[in-house]
């Protein structure tokens, strides 16, 4: 059984940081992370509001030119009833 020291400054490996500073990097990381993930979120909302806005402006173009097309219709029609 491998016995491991108490003391932090007996975790430095030669190579690199100890198990600390280790720990203490992938917290930063992961706090990076997590920013970057709200503000991905938040973008995501962004963009599913202005989707909403356009189908709306949409929906509301094509009843403009619905209403257009009818009155031209109309137009036509009345054009029609009185050759007749």
């Amino acid at each position: 059984m491998q016995v491991v020291s108490r003391d932090p400054a007996a975790w430095r490996d030669d190579d690199g940081p100890c198990l600390v500073e280790q720990v203490a990097e992938v917290c930063t990381d992961a706090e990076r992370i997590r920013s970057q993930a709200r503000e991905i979120q938040a973008d995501a909302r962004r963009v599913m509001a202005a989707g909403r806005r356009i189908r709306r402006d949409l929906a509301e173009q094509r009843e403009r030119l619905r209403a257009g097309y009818l009155a031209i219709r109309l137009q036509r029609a009345d054009r029609e009833w009185g050759e007749g």
